[in-house]
């Protein structure tokens, strides 16, 4: 047998990030869980203080600065004018930074040679740059921008065995979750975006009357603490016999 199970935070959830979910019946003989839709936000800030919001670059006589760009969610325009601002603030030349609608990539060019570095907490991934070989007066990323530098979530549900076959990750009770759409924004995914996810219990089946649910960011060891409501539509299979 097959039955869907919509799994929600509600108001009344201090933390959704982390929350256990009663089923309000038992499944016995669970064989499998597939993930079906999922709607959660992406609360991920294009740049977070301690994480990418640094940007090193070496000056035409070869000393390197470092500037700090502020934590906040950012469009292309908006980081531009904030990295452009801060960059013309040093006085090692007149910077300016275009963006281009064709490739999505940055040019960054100034009056006097510069060479763009890398360092901890850089933004470079986000940027789309890497490290110059030689100082220029202009630099074309190698890559487009990436305003959303965090590109999946992990869904895991913590109390079910890891004696699982999990297609395309790794062994354990956990989800993929894709997050496409820019930081602050809400993320819709529905069967072609999670096609293939499925928890298959390929020796014991399992009881099931609860789940401990949690939300894991891909880029650090941390909780995705996130505040606001999110769901996710599940398909569970099992025998009541």
């Amino acid at each position: 047998m097959r039955e869907n199970i919509l799994i929600q935070t509600s108001e009344s959830d201090d933390i959704k990030y982390k929350l256990r979910v009663n089923l309000g019946r038992s499944y016995r003989n669970v064989k499998s869980i597939k993930l079906l839709n999922c709607c959660v936000a992406n609360t991920n800030l294009t740049v977070e203080q301690n994480l990418n919001d640094r940007f090193y670059i070496y000056d035409s006589f070869g000393v390197l600065h470092t500037i700090v760009l502020t934590q906040g969610y950012y469009n292309v325009d908006e980081l531009i004018t904030e990295i452009s601002t801060k960059l013309n603030a040093l006085n090692i030349g007149v910077f300016t930074i275009s963006y281009s609608l064709k490739v999505f990539k940055l040019t960054i060019t100034s009056t006097l040679a510069f060479k763009i570095s890398s360092g901890l907490y850089d933004c470079n991934y986000t940027l789309g740059v890497t490290n110059m070989v030689a100082s220029a007066l202009t630099y074309e990323a190698f890559n487009c921008v990436r305003l959303n530098s965090n590109r999946f979530i992990l869904l895991n549900f913590d109390n079910i065995p890891k004696r699982v076959n999990i297609p395309n990750i790794r062994t354990s009770a956990s989800f993929i979750l894709p997050l496409y759409i820019d930081g602050g924004n809400l993320n819709f995914l529905g069967p072609r975006d999670l096609e293939g996810q499925e928890l298959i219990f390929v020796q014991d089946s399992i009881d099931l009357n609860y789940l401990e649910v949690s939300l894991w960011r891909n880029d650090s060891n941390d909780y995705y603490k996130i505040d606001s409501d999110w769901s996710v539509l599940i398909q569970v299979e099992y025998s009541d016999y």
